[in-house]
């Protein structure tokens, strides 16, 4: 019998550079490869501040810092994203990551990409329905 493994999570809306990194990230969790998993959400992060935050310059940190100093996210997403961070500065020691901190780095970019992107979608969406039914 084979193992039960998680199925990949998907999240609508995602730029098409932002969804690669992250449908990687799921399938390299699913198949308990965690340290190309933590990689690859690391990955999606980095890509989704281009997309929100573009032309910023320096590293992760200071992308992300510059966003906390705006207040253009809560808190908690500003505190998402530094742990997403984290986890993908770990990938870089000589030890491998603990599965646990990258199920919970899997859970946080969810809950980011979600933030970010699909709800503002289905929003939209709903409004565009809104204003059809309106128009008939």
């Amino acid at each position: 019998m084979a193992p039960n493994f998680p199925k990949p999570r998907s999240i609508a809306h995602l730029p098409c550079q932002v969804e690669n990194a992250f449908r990687e990230g799921e399938q390299n969790l699913a198949d308990r490869r965690y340290l190309s998993a933590a990689g690859n959400y690391r990955t999606a992060l980095d890509r989704a501040m281009k997309d929100i935050a573009p032309g910023g310059t320096g590293t992760l940190f200071q992308k992300i810092e510059r966003l906390a100093d705006a207040n253009a996210l809560p808190t908690s997403m500003i505190d998402l994203m530094h742990e997403i961070r984290f986890l993908g500065n770990q990938i870089h020691d000589m030890d491998d990551p603990d599965p646990e901190d990258v199920k919970a780095g899997a859970d946080f970019i969810t809950l980011l990409l979600s933030y970010l992107y699909e709800l503002p979608g289905r929003v939209k969406i709903a409004a565009e329905k809104r204003a059809a039914a309106k128009a008939e």
